[in-house]
Order: C-alpha cells, then sequence, then structure tokens
C-alpha cells in the first residue's frame, strides 16, 4: 500500500476510499463511512507509524 495522502479538505468519498484502503491494509477505521472521525484518525496512527511517517500539518493529517 502506498502512503495515503491526506489534506486539510477532503470529502466524503475521499475518506471513504482512505477507510477502504485502511482496513484493506489491516489498520481498521471503523465504519465505512466517509467521516473522519476517532477511528479513522487513530487507524491512520497506527498506520503512519507502521510506515515510519512523519506528521506534518497543523492536525498532522498531511504526510507521504
Amino acid at each position: 500500500m502506498t502512503a495515503i495522502r491526506m489534506v486539510n479538505v477532503l470529502g466524503s468519498e475521499e475518506i471513504r476510499r482512505v477507510q477502504e484502503r485502511l482496513k484493506a491494509a489491516g489498520f481498521d477505521p471503523g465504519p465505512i463511512d466517509g467521516k473522519l472521525g476517532p477511528q479513522t484518525r487513530s487507524a491512520l496512527e497506527k498506520y503512519r507509524s507502521s510506515q515510519q511517517l512523519i506528521r506534518s500539518g497543523s492536525d498532522g493529517l498531511l504526510h507521504y
């Protein structure tokens, strides 16, 4: 799985695709609902850690 690129404003379809990719990679984002909720954020953090990706951006979501 390639790194997921998050930007400050994502539409629900983009978030849904990110959730699907996280789930496929073994990182549980919770419901695939197109919302950037706490479970999705947790899954992103776990993914970042597993890939040794660094945080950038004020919310920590923008990265490669």
